[in-house]
């Protein structure tokens, strides 16, 4: 109850309202309501709030969409149309399955150690420069070898790097994320996945290297996306994360134990006795202070928000002991 905020006698709040800050950059937030539960009015106001995590999010999805529905179906329909034994094709799609089983854990160390970021700017990198190279030696070169050596190891190493899913749920705060994710991963998914095979024919036609070509593009945009949103970032435009602030693009610098984490830090001090006021925006910079916490837990929690990794910090009482302290240390 203490951490809570709730006052002695008096019942904990099962719905606590949420803390987390807006997008910077946008006029509106659509509050802590589900945008399912609100009206078309609302939709649009999304849009226009999130429109460039949106815009991003999307991006991100084009890599890892071209490569799972085009390296893993349509280049096994290729090979096996190009004269190789529908065994073969099978073992090479189960071994392209398996290799990505695998390698799942070891990617989600890497990323709880290096950061979601950074990990898909590698993955990206990895897409954009294997894709042609490989699918050039599979036009040459159509046998059982080649082909489980390109799509199942190098192609399944390449887009198992990168994780669009995590990387898109973290561009949105709570109240959106299911909406906006749910939007930008279907829209990336049918673009460049399910109309990847469709491109893929064409470009075929034009070039026995094309649909390569297409993958490394996808690679490429995936590369650009996470590089826009971290200029975004920098200029203020755009809050990259909303789950776990550090690490993001490299190791973390915090103290072990003690990652920092909004959504976290919401559901233990935010209540129904608990005020949360946004600090004036300077630049790229965001706080939220916790006035009701001075006299009821006696201290005072201070979130900002900026191009380096979030940090949170505690004063104690005795140096914020009033709201005239408060807006001074927040100067």
């Amino acid at each position: 109850q203490h951490r809570l905020g709730a006052k002695a006698g008096q019942p904990l709040s099962t719905a606590p309202r949420s803390i987390e800050a807006p997008n910077p950059g946008t006029a509106a937030s659509p509050g802590d309501i589900s945008v399912g539960c609100q009206g078309s009015a609302d939709i649009l106001d999304v849009f226009r709030s999130h429109g460039l995590a949106l815009l991003i999010s999307t991006g991100g999805v084009a890599g890892t969409a071209a490569f799972v529905y085009v390296s893993n179906i349509w280049c096994l329909s290729y090979l096996q149309s190009s004269g190789m034994p529908s065994e073969d094709v099978l073992i090479i799609g189960l071994v392209s399955r398996v290799m990505n089983l695998v390698l799942l854990p070891f990617v989600g160390m890497a990323i709880d150690t290096y950061g979601v970021g950074l990990m898909m700017f590698v993955g990206g990198i990895a897409m954009s420069v294997t894709g042609l190279p490989v699918f050039v030696v599979l036009a040459l070169y159509p046998q059982r070898a080649t082909a489980l050596l390109g799509i199942g190891v190098i192609y399944t190493l390449a887009q198992s790097l990168a994780t669009p899913m995590l990387f898109c749920a973290e561009l949105f705060p709570t109240s959106v994320r299911t909406f906006c994710l749910g939007i930008s991963w279907n829209v990336g998914v049918c673009l460049f996945g399910g109309f990847g095979s469709v491109v893929s024919q064409v470009l075929l036609d034009i070039s026995r290297f094309g649909p390569g070509l297409q993958m490394s593009a996808a690679g490429c945009i995936t590369v650009i996306s996470v590089v826009a949103a971290l200029s975004l970032q920098r200029q203020g435009r755009l809050q990259l994360t909303h789950l776990r602030e550090t690490p993001y693009f490299g190791r973390s610098r915090t103290e072990p134990g003690k990652t920092a984490s909004a959504d976290s830090e919401a559901d233990l001090t935010a209540g129904p006795e608990h005020e949360w006021i946004a600090a004036p925006a300077g630049g790229a910079n965001r706080g939220y202070h916790n006035i009701s916490s001075l006299s009821s837990a006696g201290n005072v929690m201070v979130a900002a928000s900026s191009t380096l990794p979030h940090l949170i910090g505690h004063q104690s009482r005795e140096s914020l002991g009033s709201k005239e302290d408060i807006a001074l240390y927040q100067a």
